[in-house]
Order: structure tokens, then C-alpha cells, then sequence
């Protein structure tokens, strides 16, 4: 299981984030919150509880902290 712990927090889920390039081409990453407690490279497997999909502007800024989470356009 996952080694996350956050008090008043729990996460138990697949999250998929899909990340598109302006080439058309899509970068594929799972975090599996539910069973395995791992990332990982590619699709999900099972099915995610969640998919995040952005385009690389929106992704990088939101993780150089340059966007505001809450608004960013998805």
C-alpha cells in the first residue's frame, strides 16, 4: 500500500495524468493510490478512478508554481 500518509487525509485511488505535447503526442503516468502505492510509466491498469488531462504549457506551470491550480484551463 501506498507509504503516504496525510493526517485527516485519505487517498484511496488510480490516478491517471495524460500530458499533450503541441505535436499531438501524449505522455502517460499512474499514481496508484489503491493497490500498489507506486508511479508508474503508461495507462493505468485497472481501469483509474480519476484521469487528469493537460497540455505541456498547463502541466509546466502548474508545476513551477507559475499557474494557479484552481484556475488553470484544462
Amino acid at each position: 500500500m501506498s507509504d503516504i500518509n496525510i493526517p485527516g487525509f485519505a487517498t484511496n485511488g488510480i490516478f491517471e495524468i495524460r500530458v499533450n505535447n503541441s505535436e499531438g503526442k501524449e505522455a502517460v503516468w499512474t499514481i496508484d493510490l489503491k493497490k500498489t502505492g507506486t508511479v508508474y510509466k503508461g495507462p493505468a491498469k485497472p481501469k483509474a478512478d480519476v484521469t487528469l488531462i493537460f497540455n505541456d504549457d498547463v502541466f509546466v506551470s502548474i508545476a513551477d508554481g507559475k499557474a494557479a491550480k484552481t484556475r488553470a484551463k484544462l
